[in-house]
């Protein structure tokens, strides 16, 4: 199998080519590659020239572990990954002190910091170590990483696609979805969230997370999506859920694009799901004719959560555009169709335009979707 360098090394190799001494921090779902990527990078660029420590390996992980780890980092000279670094008690005040002080004494170190609980890693962050790091995502794979490595159709994309891992049993649809359910998704939900979060009805919780998985491109909205549960509860726990979801790096709720940011607010979410093996994982139902428009829908947002800088939706009554995105200076409507032969209605782009002149209307199909895909930003700017 050829060497794929994903598009986050990119980033990566700015960074330690750069003079900045922040801590360089990945973050991403789990079973995406954050590891196996960077170590394979490491080795080819690298070699020879980095510390890497899992400190999920260690017997008793300790703060003084990773003061040792770090002092010979530093006596050797060398670049310093930690990994699975959220294990050590107090990591974040930890690193806060050994970051402030080689950062007064200019030492110019470099620090990779990965960790697969990207809850715990995010909560560290904001707490403790702000200011003092850059943030990397490391995204699901997109269709055209898992077409150029593993060979995948658009078919298999939208019925398998995001886990590279899970991608040796495509020719199985059951077991395909045995070991994303189970190594997958309920991993994360148990031991990211539910053993390290409040919740206190963890019954309610996963009936939350079933239940979005079977709306991927669909507005939602808070009251009916707690009607349709099975226990009790009330908006303000759905929402929190949602919440953690979103940090857990399953779903994005997008908001309604206006003009009044109250609004925006109040408006009903439309759930994107940030791969297809997340919703087809999770509710168990592949890309079938009925859903399949929606996946492929849902798998145009992530594309567009990943490159542009903001990401919403549109609706006026009946017409609605399916998503609104900013990049650069400038905002496009873009419409996503569906099938060999889709239909291209500009209700809602006309409706939108004489509300909002300036938006470029865009249409991303099947045919163009690898264009698209491949570099959106490109694809955006051409038009």
């Amino acid at each position: 199998m050829r060497v794929l360098e994903r598009a986050f090394v990119r980033g990566l190799a700015s960074f330690l080519r750069g003079d900045e001494d922040l801590l360089q921090v990945l973050l991403g779902p789990r079973q995406v590659g954050k590891t196996t990527t960077t170590l394979d990078w490491f080795l080819r660029k690298y070699p020879n020239q980095y510390i890497y420590i899992n400190a999920d390996e260690w017997l008793v992980p300790s703060p003084d572990q990773l003061v040792e780890v770090w002092q010979e980092a530093i006596r050797q000279k060398k670049i310093l990954i930690l990994d699975e670094i959220h294990r050590v008690p107090q990591w974040d005040r930890t690193l806060k002190g050994l970051w402030d002080r080689q950062h007064r004494e200019k030492r110019g170190m470099k620090i990779v910091v990965l960790g697969s609980s990207s809850l715990e890693v995010q909560a560290g962050l904001q707490e403790s170590l702000a200011g003092r790091f850059r943030l990397t995502y490391v995204p699901h794979w997109s269709f055209t990483e898992s077409s150029n490595h593993f060979g995948l159709t658009l078919d298999q994309y939208l019925n398998f696609g995001g886990y590279p891992g899970s991608y040796r049993y495509l020719k199985d649809a059951r077991i395909w979805r045995s070991f994303v359910r189970d190594s997958i998704l309920h991993a994360v939900l148990e031991r990211d969230i539910l053993a390290n979060h409040t919740v206190k009805n963890p019954a309610l919780f996963r009936q939350a997370f079933e239940l979005l998985a079977t709306l991927p491109g669909q507005e939602i909205s808070f009251t009916k999506l707690l009607g349709n549960l099975q226990s009790k509860g009330n908006v303000e726990v759905v929402q929190h859920y949602i919440k953690l979801f979103e940090g857990a790096y399953f779903f994005k709720a997008l908001q309604k694009y206006s003009k009044n940011g109250i609004r925006k607010r109040l408006s009903a979410p439309k759930i994107l799901p940030l791969a297809p093996a997340v919703a087809v994982g999770g509710s168990g139902v592949g890309a079938l004719d009925e859903s399949r428009g929606r996946i492929f829908e849902s798998v145009v947002g992530a594309t567009l959560m990943r490159s542009t800088e903001e990401l919403t939706y549109w609706r006026e009554g009946n017409a609605e555009v399916d998503f609104i995105a900013g990049a650069g200076k400038r905002t496009f409507a873009i419409e996503v169709k569906s099938g060999a032969k889709p239909k291209l209605r500009r209700v809602g782009f006309d409706l939108l335009q004489k509300q909002y002149p300036k938006i470029v209307p865009v249409f991303i199909t099947e045919q163009n979707f690898a264009s698209f895909d491949a570099d959106p930003l490109q694809f955006l700017g051409a038009i």
